[in-house]
């Protein structure tokens, strides 16, 4: 049977082919992309920056073991010498993979970034976080992290440790002294 091929000699089943092949190599990124998104294996620090008066500055996420609300990300800061503070940034986020904040404004501003865009800032002096999405504020830490307490310890995985690891000052477990 005759087929009438294009100006490049490919026949309409061979478009067609191509056109299916193309459409399965889309799918197949697109749910590599959903399933890193949503799945475990993220947990930890995923950006860090210290500012020039020394104030330490991080983005965490941890996998809430469930695929509608997998991760929650937190904002950390700390002055030198002084308790980490929290910030609540999501408690449904999918996994960030190319996080990043960035020092403007001769280092008193921390914008902060997941991928491209910029999601929140930090008025470094003034101690005031801003999720840009909802254009929110909160002028002091939500928080106040035990002084022992490290950004590092969100990775029980890491240690072995299956108890919890982001603890408060108010949490019993901690001997105060």
């Amino acid at each position: 049977m005759f087929e009438a091929k294009n100006k490049r000699g490919i026949t309409l089943v061979q478009r067609l082919q191509l056109l299916s092949l193309a459409a399965i190599g889309v799918f197949c990124v697109g749910a590599f992309w959903l399933v890193r998104g949503v799945f475990p294996g993220g947990d930890g620090v995923v950006a860090r920056a210290t500012a020039s008066d020394g104030t330490e500055l991080c983005v965490t996420q941890k996998y809430n073991d469930s695929i509608a609300e997998p991760y929650t990300v937190s904002f950390y800061y700390r002055r030198p010498g002084k308790p980490w503070g929290w910030y609540y940034f999501e408690h449904e986020d999918l996994r960030w993979v190319a996080g990043r904040i960035r020092l403007a404004e001769q280092g008193t501003l921390a914008r902060i970034y997941n991928g491209v865009t910029e999601v929140a800032r930090f008025d470094i002096p003034h101690e005031r976080f801003t999720i840009a999405r909802w254009n929110r504020t909160t002028s002091a830490a939500q928080l106040w992290m035990h002084p022992a307490w490290k950004p590092e310890n969100l990775v029980p995985f890491a240690t072995g440790n299956t108890e919890p690891t982001t603890l408060s000052v108010e949490d019993p477990r901690i001997p105060h002294q």
